[in-house]
């Protein structure tokens, strides 16, 4: 009884015996026959010693130093992804590199197949256009010429989604792969021409031989409204002077190329189909030259009784060659080389390897022979 009137009287000096104490969870202290014990602090330490309690807790680490607004704001910029459900555009360019290689080097036999094919998917599309547009009456296209225009924008995109999604070599669109291809340094000019040359060939082929036995020979035209919208579409085309069937041709390919790399970003054919749909219709709807779109609608043309002396020398002396030129001025350099500028000729300045480099003005005046010298130096 004295002991316990003691423990009673002074109950902190005899906690240190007891091995397990029960903890007070409502207050976070340990608690000894019912009487709560608080913990000591230490000073030094800046840690809670619990009475009873063999081992003491580590201090927390010190907090981070305060970031000012302007480095937390790079940090969450730089840390921020998008999410790649679609592909960047520099990975398209890479891309663009690497089908140069293979098309450059495709076997003569391939790529002409490959080359008729694409252009029997272009008769297809214009003998679609052909159907829908003249079977409006003359005399409504005549007052409304828009629904002729809308049903050559919502439908001529066929012919890309077939070429690009079942198999084909198009001039057009080669025009801008084999430009990135050159300008990379991955194919040689002599590649160039040998896929072009051919590739025109064979689309040449592949429109005429659609026209001729699968409008022609099946006689899906010959009457009107059909015939007259037939005639008119490929005299209109003939007709045009010379600068204008030349300008009109530099946009029609920077569509068209435009296009083919919009349908590359996505993963999804859906996707794929929406993004190159646009820039087609566009074209159409517009008006421009197409060199091999006019390989089927001037064809087209002559099956149902266009001029097949004078208007056939003067498409191909005038509107094929222009239309060739400007389409390889809008797909090959506007493009194509625009492409390759942006995400791989710019490439080379962060290989630099010289300790320090001198900013561009300062090159500049050096006299180093311009900007050219200055990006060799860069690149050295």
């Amino acid at each position: 009884s004295c002991i316990k009137g003691r423990r009673q009287a002074n109950p902190s000096q005899h906690t240190t015996m007891a091995t397990a104490a029960p903890v007070d969870h409502s207050t976070g202290n340990l608690a000894f026959s019912g009487v709560p014990v608080k913990p000591l602090e230490d000073s030094a330490q800046g840690a809670k010693l619990e009475i009873g309690m063999s081992a003491t807790k580590e201090a927390p680490p010190p907090p981070p130093p305060e970031e000012d607004e302007r480095t937390r704001l790079i940090k969450e910029i730089k840390s921020y992804a998008l999410p790649q459900q679609i592909n960047i555009f520099p990975d398209i360019e890479k891309l663009q590199e690497k089908t140069s290689i293979y098309k450059g080097s495709l076997p003569l036999g391939k790529l002409y197949f490959l080359g008729v094919l694409a252009g029997l998917w272009v008769g297809v599309a214009v003998v679609l256009v052909f159907a829908l547009g003249g079977g409006i009456p003359a005399d409504i296209r005549s007052l409304w010429p828009i629904l002729t225009k809308l049903c050559a924008g919502l439908f001529f995109p066929v012919a890309i989604f077939l070429i690009i999604l079942f198999g084909g070599e198009l001039f057009t669109g080669n025009a801008m792969v084999m430009t990135i291809g050159f300008l990379s340094g991955r194919v040689t000019p002599v590649q160039i021409i040998y896929n072009w040359f051919f590739v025109l060939l064979s689309n040449f082929c592949g429109c005429v031989f659609y026209m001729y036995f699968f409008m022609e020979l099946v006689d899906l035209f010959e009457k009107e409204p059909f015939k007259s919208f037939v005639l008119s579409t490929a005299q209109g085309k003939l007709r045009l002077p010379y600068h204008v069937c030349f300008l009109k041709a530099i946009p029609a390919n920077a569509l068209v190329c435009t296009s083919v790399l919009l349908g590359q970003l996505s993963h999804q054919v859906s996707g794929r189909l929406m993004a190159m749909f646009f820039p087609i219709m566009i074209f159409a709807i517009i008006g421009y030259e197409h060199c091999i779109a006019n390989m089927a609608f001037i064809p087209g043309g002559f099956f149902y009784g266009a001029n097949l002396t004078d208007d056939y020398g003067k498409w191909l002396g005038t509107n094929f060659l222009l239309a060739i030129i400007g389409n390889l001025i809008g797909g090959g350099f506007m493009i194509g080389g625009t492409v390759w500028y942006l995400f791989s000729w710019t490439t080379h300045y962060g290989r630099v390897t010289k300790p320090s480099t001198a900013p561009i003005l300062t090159q500049l005046r050096r006299g180093r022979s311009g900007l050219t010298s200055f990006i060799v130096w860069n690149n050295s």
